[in-house]
């Protein structure tokens, strides 16, 4: 007998198909990805309800909002559930950014890049970081990312803007 897959991992199989969504919508058939993405969003809350202490569920439900007050809670709450989560403190810096709150800004992005190491998607911390260091105009921050990303990833660094 099969065992029956969790929440999670309906959450991430419906996470994949919500790419086929964006490019359903991007065709024109707006039906289809609507369909999926409240598919998506019922099972992480699904998912959620069942394990509210999982920062990776956090930063998946954060990543689907849209509005940015819910993405901000989201991103909190996995913050709350892990402290040393660098990917929701990149997201955080991010949100920060886009609002222009430099000091919340610069404690995210600090903390991102510190925890980022050994973790399973660094370099896309490192370039959430980057871009959100950009996008505020914070030119030592947006520096400090580009050399730690080169150091990382030297076989990255064509990617990585001069």
């Amino acid at each position: 007998m099969k065992a029956k897959r969790t929440d999670l991992g309906r959450a991430a199989t419906f996470i994949s198909k919500s790419y086929q969504a964006r490019s359903e919508y991007l065709k024109g058939r707006v039906g289809a990805s609507e369909r999926l993405e409240r598919a998506v969003m019922r099972s992480l809350r699904r998912a959620l309800s069942e394990n509210p202490a999982n920062p990776r569920i956090w930063c998946l439900l954060g990543d689907h909002y849209k509005r940015r007050d819910r993405r901000a809670h989201c991103f909190r709450q996995a913050l709350k559930a892990s402290p040393r989560d660098p990917e929701a403190h990149a997201e955080l810096a991010r949100i920060c950014a886009e609002l222009g709150d430099r000091r919340a800004f610069a404690r995210h992005f600090d903390q991102a890049l510190r925890f980022s190491r050994g973790f399973d998607v660094e370099g896309v911390i490192i370039l959430v970081c980057l871009d959100a260091a950009k996008e505020l105009g914070d030119d030592d921050r947006a520096k400090r990312a580009l050399i730690l990303g080169r150091r990382r990833f030297p076989k990255l660094s064509w990617f990585l803007p001069k």
